[in-house]
């Protein structure tokens, strides 16, 4: 389970804040409260001691690089440890988050959990099982119920297909009360 300290680069989805919402509302174990819908660029990021001016301009920087995004999200995937939906196009996510670990490579996504490049994806639910973990964009963990997967996805599809145009990415950290925004890194 994710300590308070720990931080995160992501890229907040509001338009699919109601669709995270009505799974929470049917399977509330599957959502992390109070983290909106997100895409991960990086998590874990850098200790939030660690965390200094020059490192929030860096991230600046690296997101302003990217430019805007333009993505759709118009297809669920059920897998065995989670829900989830997949950005199209995926290609300038990924290389956001391949520029924050070229510059730092001691932080690799999920601890190196799911090798050096997982795919970008929107999580909707996650398995309860002895890899969760609290943080924005944990990645798989163990035990979906493959009918409660096909139930999610279903209830999802119905709220897409979703098209957003990102503006920032955000630098999060987590706290005694939750998630909290440390930095606005603009696109």
């Amino acid at each position: 389970m994710a300590q308070p300290g720990r931080t995160a680069v992501v890229v907040p989805v509001p338009g699919l804040d109601p669709l995270l919402r009505a799974v929470a509302a049917h399977r509330p174990e599957a959502v992390r409260p109070g983290v909106p819908a997100h895409l991960t660029v990086l998590y874990p990021f850098l200790p939030a001691e660690q965390l200094t001016e020059q490192t929030v301009g860096r991230c600046r920087e690296l997101c302003a690089g990217t430019g805007p995004l333009r993505l759709r999200f118009d297809h669920v995937e059920a897998g065995p440890s989670m829900v989830f939906l997949a950005p199209v196009p995926a290609a300038p996510v990924a290389a956001l988050t391949r520029s924050f670990i070229a510059q730092w490579p001691e932080c690799p996504p999920y601890g190196g959990r799911f090798g050096p490049e997982p795919a970008p994806h929107l999580t909707l639910a996650l398995a309860p099982g002895p890899d969760t973990d609290t943080g924005p964009g944990t990645g798989p963990a163990s035990g979906t119920d493959p009918d409660e997967g096909a139930r999610i996805a279903a209830l999802a599809e119905g709220f897409l297909p979703v098209e957003t145009e990102p503006a920032a990415a955000v630098l999060v950290e987590l706290t005694d009360s939750g998630w909290a925004q440390r930095a606005v890194l603009p696109l």
